[in-house]
């Protein structure tokens, strides 16, 4: 009688502890995620004035590379956490951007929607992590 009591105790220990483990656990990625996002979303409003060509423009340039830097940094965070995860973030732009990459627009655009691919694991994460 007591060792079935103790083993029903143990179950309930048992699946109290691997929730709060779970929670705490999505607790730590939504916080990860949300610097993340904090630091695309300055990445965006810091976008150069000027929308052309980055060409010959050092502040276009370097945003640019900004922007990329963050998208590598992101995804390959997510990767290492969750690989569904990436692969929603990482989803490309729509192809026919390409021809204009060098176009402050065209970062703006991808920047955009990786932020808005990244609200969307956050706003999802028991499905990705």
């Amino acid at each position: 009688m007591w060792v079935m009591e103790l083993l029903v105790l143990a179950l309930i220990a048992y699946e109290v502890g691997s929730d709060l483990l779970h929670k705490r656990k999505m607790h730590r990625w939504h916080n990860a995620l949300f610097d993340l996002m904090s630091k695309g979303q300055k990445l965006h409003w810091s976008k150069p004035d000027n929308a052309g060509p980055t060409y010959g423009n050092p502040a276009a340039i370097a945003w640019e590379n900004s922007v990329k830097a963050w998208i590598q940094e992101t995804g390959k965070f997510l990767e290492r956490s969750s690989p569904k995860a990436a692969a929603w973030f990482l989803q490309e732009v729509d192809s026919s951007y390409y021809a204009v990459s060098k176009n402050v627009g065209f970062w703006d655009t991808a920047l955009f929607e990786r932020i808005n691919n990244l609200r969307s694991i956050m706003e999802k994460l028991d499905v990705y992590f």
